[in-house]
């Protein structure tokens, strides 16, 4: 059974027909992993999503067989100090409260200002107690730059990667992430570590919810403290 979704080699990719079952049965054993051994919703705060982008652009490497040295690094440092071979970065361009309506992802008018009840489960340390989860949606704009010596390493690299996030769409789902690409911007030339560069960026709207987790006795003495303060300042 599939125990953690950011710790995967090798992923089905839905760009090949003969994975779809791949998928489906992994999926199912996601949901059972989480349903029996975490009794609890998957985190999906935004930094939960860049490992598993970078397990997808991993996965898809050792698919293809790409030696060690050889395959496209994925980090955080804009631009990268040194370029031993392709990279992507990544960097937060915007980050709003979740917005929710009839229009399209990201550009609704309604604000989700404050946390909301998710669910309340079994506490699955203490017998007898709940586990409450409250959450808050985010929508946020992630920033992909891609990196290569050549115009034409820097072009293909940027369809390979819009490709694979397509491709591993349902895998960011299955994690609780919604994921819509939003364009390509323009290519760029600059100098890093005295080698002449080219890069791409590519934008995604990327909506996450941040998470918190409560025990029944917890909300009690809570809801205890409130209801004394009251009386006292009554």
């Amino acid at each position: 059974m599939v125990q953690h979704l950011d710790n995967i080699n090798q992923l089905p990719d839905l760009a090949n027909e003969k994975s779809l079952d791949i998928i489906e049965t992994y999926v199912r054993e996601v949901s059972e992993a989480v349903n029996t051994e975490r009794q609890q919703p998957i985190g999906r705060d935004i930094n939960s999503f860049f490992p598993l982008v970078h397990a997808a652009i991993k996965s898809k490497q050792n698919v293809e067989r790409i030696a060690d040295d050889k395959q496209v690094l994925f980090v955080e440092e804009d631009p990268p100090e040194k370029l031993d071979t392709e990279t992507i970065t990544f960097v937060i361009q915007e980050r709003r409260p979740g917005q929710y309506g009839r229009g399209p992802a990201g550009a609704n008018t309604h604000k989700e200002v404050s946390h909301h009840y998710r669910s309340i489960v079994d506490h699955p340390d203490h017998i007898g107690e709940k586990l409450v989860t409250i959450g808050k949606f985010y929508d946020n704009w992630v920033k992909f730059n891609i990196y290569a010596r050549t115009n034409k390493q820097v072009r293909e690299r940027g369809l390979w990667f819009s490709k694979l996030m397509s491709s591993y769409n349902w895998y960011f789902k299955a994690s609780g992430f919604l994921v819509i690409e939003e364009g390509m911007g323009d290519r760029q030339r600059m100098t890093i570590d005295t080698h002449e560069v080219t890069t791409y960026s590519l934008l995604y709207y990327v909506r996450s919810e941040d998470v918190s987790h409560f025990s029944s006795q917890e909300l009690k003495k809570v809801s205890l403290y409130v209801k004394a303060t009251s009386e006292l300042t009554s």
